[in-house]
């Protein structure tokens, strides 16, 4: 999954008078200080207020980590649940019985015992950098087996703005990414192939490039940071998993094949923001049922939804061109309803709608394309919401009809029989 919300919950073990805090927290540069050292400390009333000793110390670093409730709160949380019996559900192959758990515990054998069974979730590996503006550096590669990692935000304390060009290209390890606010592009290729299951993106972030993450067959959703502009071709094609899929107010373009054959994908929400949908960018979304337009579009490219599950379909007004076979073998697509504004209807912009009943066409169209409708055999009428004049201005190719069953124009002040 992606998103936006910060994730790793804390593990928090207390038994008597022994509290052990072990914090699963992404790559967070002070972990090593918890879980490589596990403290022992009596826990009485004094040394939990004291706001110098460890449970405070490490109750700020949970603070980092995202845990939003009080100190007060946070005390009573590890003073809870026995700690032996927290600990054997986090690692189930734990075997021994609580005597021996405390004996590990006090010498210090607990934590090896525990990371063969837990996913590290530490930066063991490294990151490479390069000079990417004078103020600012790209990161070009990651060489560790990490599952959960954090991109740092600064090196050699200057931002880290860039993941670079195939950065974790084909990482079959990496789980989950966490970025930074400093981070405001991902470039071509950075999650090509890979593992990856989440991304949590920084609010800095603008441009995704082409196929930046293409084939992450693991990614279920996605929901894309405000303040994103553009995401490059083919950015999220062949994304297998991914069902669902959030658009900020802020993006203004999506370009082409960005979630080509994305089979599960579901529903999307088209912000007034988007001006520009590229070709075959919705292409073979087959499970893509609810399609909703905004107001900035203007034109539909070539094949966006051929072959997607959509079944009933509205054009709002600012669009003024549907591009050739922007709908086609829409097999389940029953009606259509296109608001007054479109000029341009392409080449099979709705051939092969199998199970297409009704259409309505606007008096400000100016331009049918060949075979519109073409193997379409349950629509037999068209709704024309302009005049028997009108309809006779508007420019049709030959073929408009090709192998329809369309046979009756319905206009204001009569019909034509085709």
């Amino acid at each position: 999954m992606i998103r936006k919300n910060k994730s790793r919950l804390f593990k928090l073990c207390s038994l008597g008078g022994i509290a052990l805090i072990t914090l699963g927290i992404s790559s967070c540069k002070n972990e090593a200080q918890v879980t490589n050292n596990v403290e022992i400390t009596n826990n009485d009333e004094t040394d939990f207020k004291d706001e110098s000793s460890k449970q405070y110390e490490i109750f700020k670093l949970a603070q980092q980590a995202g845990y939003d409730r009080s100190y007060e709160e946070w005390l009573e949380t590890i003073r809870g649940e026995s700690a032996y019996e927290i600990y054997c559900k986090y690692y189930p192959n734990y075997n021994e019985n609580e005597e021996q758990w405390i004996e590990d515990l006090i010498n210090g054998k607990l934590y090896k015992e525990s990371t063969s069974h837990i996913d590290s979730i530490s930066e063991t590996g490294q990151f490479e950098y390069a000079t990417y503006a004078a103020d600012s550096y790209i990161l070009t590669s990651y060489s560790g087996k990490d599952r959960y990692i954090q991109i740092p935000a600064y090196y050699n304390d200057f931002k880290v703005s860039v993941i670079g060009p195939g950065s974790f290209l084909s990482n079959k390890t990496i789980d989950e990414v966490v970025l930074s606010d400093n981070i405001n592009e991902i470039q071509e290729n950075a999650f090509y192939e890979s593992s990856i299951r989440s991304v949590v993106f920084g609010n800095g972030l603008v441009k995704m490039g082409a196929e930046s993450f293409y084939k992450c067959q693991n990614i279920t959703s996605v929901v894309l940071p405000s303040g994103i502009q553009e995401i490059g071709s083919s950015c999220f094609s062949n994304c297998s998993g991914l069902n669902s899929i959030i658009f900020p107010n802020s993006l203004q373009k999506i370009e082409m094949c960005c979630f080509y054959n994305c089979k599960k994908l579901k529903e999307i929400n088209i912000p007034d923001s988007v001006t520009s949908i590229g070709n075959s960018c919705f292409n073979l979304c087959s499970s893509l049922s609810k399609i909703t337009l905004g107001k900035g579009l203007t034109i539909i490219g070539n094949q966006v939804f051929e072959g997607c599950g959509v079944e009933h379909l509205i054009i709002p007004k600012n669009v003024i061109e549907l591009s050739n076979r922007s709908f086609y073998s829409c097999t389940n697509l029953e009606s259509i309803q296109i608001e007054k504004g479109l000029e341009i209807i392409g080449d099979n912009v709705f051939a092969q709608c199998s199970k297409l009943k009704t259409i309505n066409l606007p008096s400000s169209l100016k331009k049918i394309g060949s075979g519109v409708f073409a193997s379409n055999k349950i629509l037999l009428n068209i709704d024309y919401d302009g005049t028997i004049e009108q309809w006779g201005l508007i420019s049709k190719d030959s073929n408009w009809l090709q192998n329809s069953s369309i046979s009756t124009i319905v206009c204001k002040d009569g019909t034509i029989t085709i």
